[in-house]
């Protein structure tokens, strides 16, 4: 699982993970937004499932239901 962080601050971000105890999730960084708009993510939370070729399967705002995640692996 992959974080992509573009609000508030890196640091805000990093102690977010830390304070979720989320270790298993790698934090990207996006100052800029620009990674939320190329994926169409118009708020948090929102996810996004990517197969490894790069297609979008899925995606919402809110909370990813468990049932995406095994519909999708």
């Amino acid at each position: 699982m992959v974080g992509i962080g573009t609000q508030d601050t890196l640091k805000g971000a990093q102690s977010f993970l830390t304070r979720h105890k989320l270790t298993t999730v790698k934090l990207l960084w996006d100052g800029t937004g620009t990674s939320w708009v190329k994926l169409g993510v118009p708020s948090q939370p929102a996810w996004v499932l990517i197969a490894t070729d790069g297609t979008v399967l899925d995606s919402n705002v809110g909370a990813i239901p468990y049932s995406a995640i095994l519909k999708a692996v």
